[in-house]
């Protein structure tokens, strides 16, 4: 559509959703964590302590009881991606959150475009949410937008779970079937 689009009811949930994504796929790197910490037999009461942590051991050098671990290795692989989703997971729950209003097509020169109070489509750039920034701190100069930042955590996510299916655990997908011709 040519010009500005703005309705605020239909901006709301496209942040809810990004959020929603961040969350869910920031709590499935948790659980994966679990499950290697489980299968290096480390007791239930000690998993989410110490070296097992998802955010050190994604982020920081991993200690000598995680380093054999298959899971932990493909986690670590994706760091890049680990640290972008957290940076955002933890922008909107511990830090409060704020979008635009309005749609502004990215090859559109207006001002509108790049504004992020006009634009419902840009995100903060993601090097300024990291750690305890609160939104006034928070940059946009890259106009980061979050059709873009959604579409590739979600590609990079899957990937994860091929590789930890696939790799790690010897399930890889099944071949497409078809469905059964009901009988009518």
């Amino acid at each position: 559509m040519p010009g500005d689009i703005i309705w605020d009811a239909l901006t709301a949930p496209l942040h809810f959703e990004f959020q929603a994504f961040c969350a869910a796929a920031r709590l499935f790197v948790e659980e994966v964590v679990y499950i290697a910490a489980r299968c290096a037999d480390v007791p239930h009461g000690k998993v989410t302590k110490g070296s097992w942590e998802a955010r050190p051991l994604m982020l920081d050098d991993p200690r000598t009881e995680t380093a054999n671990s298959a899971e932990v290795a493909v986690l670590r692989a994706h760091a890049e991606w680990f640290r972008v989703l957290n940076g955002y997971r933890n922008a909107f729950l511990h830090h409060g959150w704020r979008h635009g209003s309005g749609h502004a097509d990215e090859a559109s020169i207006s001002s509108s475009a790049h504004a992020p109070e006009r634009n419902a489509l840009l995100l903060p750039d993601p090097e300024s949410v990291k750690s305890h920034t609160k939104p006034f701190q928070w940059s946009w100069s890259k106009a980061t937008r979050i059709d873009k930042v959604m579409g590739q955590l979600r590609e990079e996510h899957l990937q994860l779970i091929g590789e930890l299916c696939e790799g790690c655990w010897a399930t890889p997908v099944p071949a497409t079937g078809s469905v059964p011709i009901g009988r009518g």
